[in-house]
């Protein structure tokens, strides 16, 4: 009884840590990055590059360079401001989920997660979090591409659940050109 007890908590266990998408014994399992080619996963190509960040008035913000990860599976930015300040942010697409989900991380320890889809050309996601300052609200980043291959950030924060914004960054990039050898 005990050998049984211990062969089956054994089995349970191999089945609880096995990957969920493992293939069926002998039929091939899937590429590298094969999963991720649908369209879907391509809705924030418009953002991989190196940009330029400037606010409304037109003072240099910043650099973003984003660039994809994990054979087209993921995208991860990194954030260089003008004057001070770096962050990360990893953004991917879960197709079990049908969302996008980004993670900012800031060199202060600060996150920010949220999560969203397309919404009229642009990519917006949403997520309730503590702001810098302590404060609790909801938070809404819009990306979506400009002109030229540019691209527009905007983010939100509201302390109402939705019911008013305030605009916490509008920054416009313009693609930095590679340095030509």
């Amino acid at each position: 009884m005990i050998r049984t007890a211990a062969w089956l908590a054994a089995h349970c266990l191999a089945l609880a840590i096995a990957p969920a998408s493992a293939a069926p014994a002998g039929s091939a399992e899937p590429a590298p990055g094969e999963l991720c080619k649908p369209t879907e996963y391509r809705a924030f190509d418009f953002a991989h590059g190196h940009f330029r960040m400037r606010g409304a008035g037109g003072p240099l913000a910043g650099h973003l360079r984003m660039t994809p990860m994990l054979m087209g599976c993921a995208s991860r930015g990194h954030w260089r401001g003008a004057i001070a300040g770096r962050g990360e942010v990893t953004t991917w697409f879960d197709r079990f989920q049908q969302r996008w989900h980004q993670l900012y991380v800031n060199d202060d320890g600060h996150p920010l997660m949220m999560s969203g889809g397309m919404r009229d050309g642009a990519l917006v996601f949403t997520g309730v979090n503590t702001f810098f300052d302590g404060r609790v609200g909801l938070h809404r980043m819009s990306w979506s591409p400009l002109p030229g291959g540019g691209l527009r950030q905007h983010w939100e924060f509201s302390a109402d659940d939705g019911k008013s914004w305030e605009t916490l960054i509008d920054a416009r990039g313009t693609r930095v050109q590679p340095a030509r050898r």
